[in-house]
């Protein structure tokens, strides 16, 4: 039984022992049925959306199903892929003759399920472990109360978005919090070492999933120590080791097969300086805007939490500990150029359950005002709070960018297909966008960006500009070395003028002025326009895709 100190829930359908009101249970499920119409709706909003870079892993899948090797052009082994799981996946689908991106899309969506209930989970491990009773015993509470924590991360556009996508950004962050519950269970419970096993599998779907693993351990053992004052070496060691030995030899493969200790994107992105640390915290700035309560859920603890005997089983301090660990990878690496802070949504469920324990931890602290809220007045400040919570989520600006990458990788098809008809197979396109052009054009590719150019990469020229994570880098002559037969400025659509470093060397060099001639090309996919491609890219046919006097919906410019 817990002692008469300990905190009792206050977001349950029972009177406390204080007579203090709680959130009533019709409230929740209220509340829990209007997110979910919510996510269901970003959910059919965009369902068939696509982003550019996920052509990128699929070239690498169909490369290596065609016995090629993990490579993005033949002969050529760069490491221009961060998610070497979800390649794995994406080969598995094309070599059983299914769609791929519908494929890879599925997959996104049952790791947003696996995410609620990995979020679910943890928020109520959490509040069992208040009544927690002696190591190697499941704690235990007088009842399971309702996960607000799913209420605060379901109606957010941000995980619909990343639940449709084809992209590996949903099951990285659904095996995070998979890992986060199983350790924390497993260190309650003093045995079990299922979470390092996925901690493996985290890694292998993204490289940061190392630093997440360290990250995760290290509140394990804040845990331990904070809960019991000791902390089990032995275990900790052992969890170390087993993810040494496991993820080691994958690192021991790929560092013999592309000769790099970190992925090629890595050394395209990351340039250093003030200017991509500037980057880094505008992109911060930028999500707390778009997620105002889950960013005061972050910000509280500092001025609110105490630890104290009393709250020495508390989950909270730990995982609010990770929370800031997640926030500064994306501040320390410049940000990200992919719609709704891709790199942020490890956040999204770690601030939803601290948001969700919050009252608990502020009983005793809080205002005078807010202690004393009734029952109806409290339940209408949590619908207010939903619904601002709601309202920034869908004004965050990120469903526009959301669209323009969706037209970027629809004309990147278009564009591939067309120049998979109207080139030689031994041609050579230098491009901006790496992804659906090159997939379905099947022709060799000059990423001028360098995310699966070596050169380029280590390239010591770049964009010193903030905000421009991924688009910095360029080298014109290199790309000039390669002869291309075609060269787009920009984008999938090409254009007339330079935009990048490397379109700006190009329009520099004599050679290139004196080879390269102008070319537009109306474009159009085979059999026509169908109406649904109007519809969605015919919104934007203005800058930055170029002019179009007469009308057409396609229009693509190219210089070759």
């Amino acid at each position: 039984m817990p002692n008469e100190d300990s905190p009792t829930p206050s977001l349950e359908g029972t009177e406390s022992g204080e007579g203090r009101p709680r959130l009533s249970a019709t409230l929740f499920r209220v509340c829990l049925l209007l997110t979910l119409l919510c996510f269901l709706f970003g959910v059919y909003r965009y369902s068939d959306y696509l982003l550019d870079d996920a052509f990128i892993s699929l070239r690498y899948a169909r490369n290596l199903i065609e016995a090629q090797g993990l490579v993005f052009n033949v002969g050529e082994r760069v490491e221009g892929y961060t998610n070497f799981l979800w390649v794995m996946l994406g080969a598995a689908l094309l070599g059983g003759g299914l769609d791929p991106v519908a494929g890879l899309k599925a997959f996104s969506l049952a790791a947003a399920l696996l995410l609620i209930w990995s979020t679910s989970r943890l928020e109520r491990l959490g509040r069992k472990a208040r009544w927690m009773t002696g190591e190697g015993t499941e704690p235990r509470a007088p009842a399971d109360s309702p996960s607000w924590a799913i209420v605060f991360l379901l109606p957010l556009p941000a995980f619909a978005y990343w639940a449709c996508t084809s992209m590996e950004t949903m099951l990285f962050v659904s095996l995070f919090l998979l890992f986060l519950y199983l350790g924390f269970r497993e260190t309650i419970l003093g045995r079990g070492n299922t979470s390092t096993l996925v901690a493996v599998l985290l890694a292998l779907t993204r490289p940061e999933g190392v630093y997440f693993f360290l990250l995760g351990v290290s509140s394990f053992v804040s845990w331990e120590w904070l809960g019991r004052g000791r902390v089990k070496v032995r275990r900790m060691l052992l969890r170390l080791i087993l993810f040494g030995l496991l993820y080691g030899t994958y690192f021991t493969w790929r560092l013999l097969y592309y000769g790099q200790l970190l992925p090629n994107t890595f050394y395209a992105k990351v340039t250093g300086g003030s200017d991509q640390f500037l980057g880094g915290l505008q992109y911060s700035l930028s999500w707390a805007l778009s997620f105002p309560l889950l960013a005061a859920a972050l910000a509280a603890p500092a001025f609110l939490f105490k630890t104290s005997g009393k709250r020495r089983h508390s989950l909270f301090f730990p995982v609010w500990i990770v929370a800031l660990g997640v926030a500064i990878y994306p501040i320390a690496i410049g940000g990200d150029s992919m719609p709704f802070h891709r790199f942020f949504l490890p956040l999204l469920p770690l601030a939803a359950v601290l948001l969700a324990w919050l009252p608990e931890e502020m009983k005793g602290r809080a205002p005078r005002p807010m202690a004393n809220l009734k029952g109806p007045t409290l339940s209408l400040l949590v619908v207010l709070l939903l619904a601002l919570h709601i309202a920034a989520g869908w004004l965050g600006g990120g469903a526009g960018a959301a669209f323009v990458a969706h037209r970027i990788a629809t004309v990147g098809r278009l564009a591939g297909l067309y120049f998979s008809q109207s080139t030689s197979p031994d041609s050579i396109l230098a491009v901006n966008t790496a992804g659906a052009l090159p997939y379905y054009s099947g022709r060799r590719a000059v990423d001028m960006l360098g995310l699966t150019v070596r050169e380029i990469a280590t390239q010591s020229r770049y964009l010193d500009l903030p905000g421009w994570s991924g688009h910095q880098r360029g080298w014109g002559d290199y790309v000039l070395s390669r002869r291309p037969d075609v060269i787009l400025w920009y984008n999938s659509a090409g254009l007339a003028d330079p935009h990048y470093l490397g379109d700006r060397q190009l329009a520099d060099n004599p050679y290139f002025r004196f080879f390269y001639v102008l070319r537009r090309t109306d474009l159009a996919p085979p059999g026509g326009v169908s109406e649904d491609d109007e519809r969605r890219l015919g919104r934007f046919l203005g800058t930055p895709f170029g002019s179009n006097p007469e009308g057409r919906p396609f229009l693509l410019r190219d210089l070759g």
